[in-house]
């Protein structure tokens, strides 16, 4: 709803190139949000709006994105700007992305990732669709058995 209200004002931001009064806009909004206004927006400013956010937000905010709008925004960016995107996205919303593109697309997606993201991708596509293996996720935090809550805590922070 939030996203419906601003639409107007961001599209007028991102035709002005002001950027600076956008990144202001993207600041006071909590990160749902700014995917729900991202979705909103028409889709020749949605790959605009999200080169214009720091890496870390903006591969955040994609994750959070509707299927067709990521498919969109792949399709408008650089593959330097892609391989970015993918090598940060967690392994279980990039296998997700990488299921939905044409396999000739997702061979190339594939083929931008380092190394270990690589190794990581291929491992979960080799598991069979809808299997439990292509759907949990590789990134988890070890606590020992004698670490108190506290101490768990802490580590993890």
């Amino acid at each position: 709803m939030l996203s419906k209200l601003i639409i107007p004002e961001i599209s007028e931001l991102i035709d002005k190139k002001d950027f600076t009064s956008l990144r202001e806009v993207v600041d006071s909004l909590e990160l749902p949000d700014v995917a729900d206004l991202v979705n909103d927006l028409d889709e020749s400013r949605q790959a605009i709006f999200l080169r214009l956010l720091p890496k870390g937000i903006s591969t955040d905010i994609f994750e959070h994105l509707e299927p067709d709008v990521q498919i969109a925004i792949i399709e408008k960016f650089s593959k330097k700007e892609i391989a970015s995107i993918l090598n940060e996205m967690s392994p279980d919303d990039r296998t997700w992305l990488l299921e939905e593109m044409p396999s000739a697309i997702s061979r190339k997606m594939i083929d931008l990732l380092s190394k270990e993201e690589r190794e990581i991708a291929l491992t979960i596509l080799a598991y069979p669709e809808n299997s439990i293996g292509r759907l949990i996720t590789t990134e988890f935090i070890e606590v020992k058995k004698e670490m108190t809550v506290r101490q768990s805590f802490d580590y993890i922070k």
